[in-house]
């Protein structure tokens, strides 16, 4: 079996293919990292002999107890290692899981096979090696949900059972390794069930404890779900939409706006949009049940939240704008449903918002999907109109030149720089975006008029 051209690799014995690179390659997949072991000789000689073979260097990782030796190249990244516990037996048996605890020995190209990893990959399971393997590293907690989802695999009863046992030990783990398991999750297609299921065993909420409230706050009319159920079913609602429905919709609008990355950021979005419910939850004395102001109180919390998760800046700005106005949508349909909606309740949400409106626009879609009511044809209409107006009328008119700038303010009124100024030119730019005014004679009008009412308040 060829992985990768031959001649790279030094000759001799005791040398193994082990970890995810063969699961992949089991599974039909090309892998482009590489873990090797070695036994008997040294790891970071082997690695150089490599690296000499393919014009590269070698990088060293790890702490001294376990040093590990990377070369990458054309032909992948590989990390060397010495065998652990001296025997490829041994280190399998202290591996996470039966699929990745599947050896292939490069001298005899045999499989080696101590857990049985090779019938569980038939089966389509991942089970632990041993009851121990969440004590010596707790992300591995995390990870098995997030190769059963990448996999198209479950995981098997007692593995379950062993994560419920452990579930509280993923604390203990570093932000930055829970953080790159948990947005790998995030990017397949089918994350929801393990979603699903990291919440039934415990997991999630030790993740995310901030959730946990979430299950016993009981909604309003309006919902058919208490928040946690209504977050995880808009969650599905949404991973179809951005995975199935919209790729297949003959929509230019939303063609390749979705990443891989952003997908995931959007679904992560989902999960915490309502999670300033239960603090901000009121009940009116007829009994109606309220949460004013729980997008804003929701966005505070996500600072916490990807603080603690190590985000980047651009991902904690992305989470806390789109948990902070992912109401809009649905207030101005309210407003589009009592004929009060202007053309300027839309400009100003669109200049509000500005790169992240397609995104509210598609997790207002699924959140009202996950609400459990019947009626969603006409939002979902109204939600596409909208999507229509911000790329083909807003974003053309964004790119001309407003007709009226600071200059002119300055020499048609005798204005100078004051919160005056910049409300008239703010008031001027949203008119034009609106369509509400064509030239620069309709935007002095406009400004006319706008200082007769505030000379005459």
């Amino acid at each position: 079996m060829q992985f990768f051209k031959d001649g790279i690799l030094p000759g001799g014995e005791g040398v193994y293919l082990v970890g995810g690179c063969v699961r992949d390659i089991l599974l039909g997949f090309k892998p482009v990292d590489f873990d090797i072991v070695v036994a008997n000789r040294n790891p970071e000689s082997f690695a150089g002999e490599m690296a000499e073979k393919m014009g590269t260097r070698v990088i060293c990782l790890g702490k001294n107890n376990h040093r590990i030796f990377r070369t990458m190249g054309e032909n992948g990244c590989f990390d060397i290692s010495t065998v652990f516990g001296g025997h490829i037996h041994h280190d399998l048996l202290n591996r996470d899981y039966t699929l990745n605890a599947i050896a292939y020995d490069l001298t005899s190209q045999e499989y080696v096979d101590v857990t049985g990893g090779l019938s569980d990959l038939n089966q389509k399971i991942v089970r632990k090696v041993s009851d121990n393997i969440f004590i010596q590293d707790p992300v591995r907690l995390l990870r098995g949900f997030r190769i059963a989802a990448g996999c198209g695999f479950v995981i098997e009863p007692e593995t379950r059972r062993l994560i419920q046992r452990d579930c509280t030990l993923l604390q203990s783990s570093a932000s930055e390794r829970i953080k790159a398991e948990w947005f790998k999750l995030l990017t397949y297609s089918n994350s929801f069930p393990h979603l699903s299921a990291m919440e039934q065993t415990g997991l999630l909420f030790e993740l995310f404890p901030e959730l946990k409230p979430l299950k016993d706050c009981v909604q309003n009319r309006h919902h058919a779900f208490n928040v946690l159920d209504h977050t995880l079913f808009a969650y599905e609602a949404l991973e179809t939409l951005i995975h199935e429905a919209l790729p297949g919709m003959k929509n230019d609008f939303l063609s390749g706006h979705f990443t891989g990355d952003q997908k995931a950021l959007l679904k992560f979005t989902m999960l915490l949009h309502d999670v300033g419910k239960p603090s901000t939850k009121s009940i009116h004395k007829n009994g109606t049940i309220h949460f004013y102001g729980h997008a804003s109180k929701g966005a505070d919390l996500t600072l916490g939240i990807t603080a603690r998760l190590r985000a980047s800046n651009r991902e904690k700005d992305y989470i806390y704008e789109v948990v902070r106005h992912h109401n809009r949508p649905l207030n101005l349909f309210i407003l589009h449903k009592k004929n009060n909606l202007l053309p300027k309740n839309i400009t100003r949400f669109f200049m509000d918002c500005g790169k992240f409106v397609p995104d509210l626009l598609i997790h207002s879609l699924a959140d009202h999907r996950g609400k459990g009511i019947l009626d969603t044809d006409e939002f979902e209409s109204f939600v596409f109109k909208l999507l229509q107006l911000y790329f083909v009328n807003f974003k053309s008119r964004q790119t001309q030149p407003s007709p009226i700038r600071g200059n002119d303010l300055m020499e048609i009124f005798n204005l100078s720089p004051s919160p005056l100024f910049k409300f008239l030119l703010n008031r001027v730019e949203e008119a034009w975006l609106s369509g509400e005014i064509k030239d620069k004679g309709q935007a002095v009008d406009l400004i006319k008029n706008l200082l007769v009412n505030e000379n005459s308040v």
